[in-house]
């Protein structure tokens, strides 16, 4: 699973795997984050402590998913106010 950052929302359908929330211009970063354990929950967290720049701006997340059965896809968005 791959976890997609972004500072701008989007809606490009259409896409091989899915929706695209993440206006792919304002993407950030991207994050491996591993393989999805047996019970299909993978925690993980991201320190956004020293990033002053992004208080008070809202991070969208999506994340890249390649499942052991069936094609990859892309998961719905999470966009929380960093504070």
């Amino acid at each position: 699973m791959v976890a997609i950052l972004g500072l701008r929302a989007t809606y490009l359908p259409g896409q091989a795997y899915g929706m695209l929330y993440i206006e792919p211009t304002s993407s950030l970063r991207r994050l491996p984050l591993g393989v999805v354990p047996g019970g299909g929950l993978l925690g993980d967290s991201l320190d956004l402590s020293a990033a002053t720049p992004l208080q008070g701006m809202v991070l969208h997340v999506q994340n890249f998913v390649v499942p052991q059965a069936g094609g990859p896809r892309l998961t719905n968005v999470i966009a929380p106010v960093i504070l």
